[in-house]
């Protein structure tokens, strides 16, 4: 015959087990799961610009929310341009991720509120990542359309956030390349509203 018997908290200090009682209490504890982090509360706009990792080329995004805009140049020979609407293209700026296609050249990323990270296969068929963060005060994306002496030149530039900058002019005419190491006073910033494109 089985008779019940309730312990008291004297006894379960006397064996030792009430520290064992807490150890498993307190492990218990640590071991809950965390609330998971609260998805973006809609669609990610912004300018960031950054380096394209084992080579010279920077990298200047802007997204409004509803388009996404890139630019990668060295100042050199590395000038591609990138363009994407969510809904239509590989974008999808609630989630932060595009994935861009210029000809052969393709750009992939995800953006976050201070920070976009990715990859570029240029149309060599190269690969590079690439790091950049949010542009404060000049910095950022900047483009000029012009026509001169019925000569269509597209440029590029872009600036870091420490000053630094690289930019190119193509004569979309003859494909001929020109280096620029100055801002044009005529370029366009390209910032989160991407209102002159």
């Amino acid at each position: 015959m089985f008779h019940t018997r309730f312990v008291h908290l004297g006894e379960l200090r006397q064996w030792g087990v009430l520290p064992i009682v807490a150890l498993i209490l307190a492990i218990s504890a640590c071991s809950s799961p965390q609330p998971a982090a609260a998805p973006p509360t809609g669609p990610i706009a912004g300018d960031w610009v950054g380096k394209v990792e084992g080579t010279d080329a920077f990298i200047g995004i802007a997204s409004n929310g509803k388009e996404v805009m890139a630019y990668v140049c060295d100042g050199k020979a590395i000038t591609q341009w990138f363009h994407g609407t969510a809904g239509v293209d590989k974008v999808d700026l609630v989630a932060g991720t595009f994935n861009l296609s210029a000809g052969p050249a393709i750009l992939q990323g995800q953006l976050a509120r201070d920070a976009a990270t990715g990859a570029v296969t240029l149309a060599n068929g190269q690969s590079f990542k690439y790091q950049a963060s949010r542009a404060a005060g000049d910095a950022g994306l900047y483009r000029l359309e012009e026509t001169v002496n019925n000569q269509k030149r597209l440029g590029g530039w872009v600036i870091l956030n420490d000053g630094q900058l690289r930019g190119i002019t193509a004569n979309l005419n003859t494909g001929a390349l020109q280096t620029q190491i100055s801002l044009s006073n005529v370029a366009i910033k390209i910032g989160p509203s991407l209102d002159q494109y």
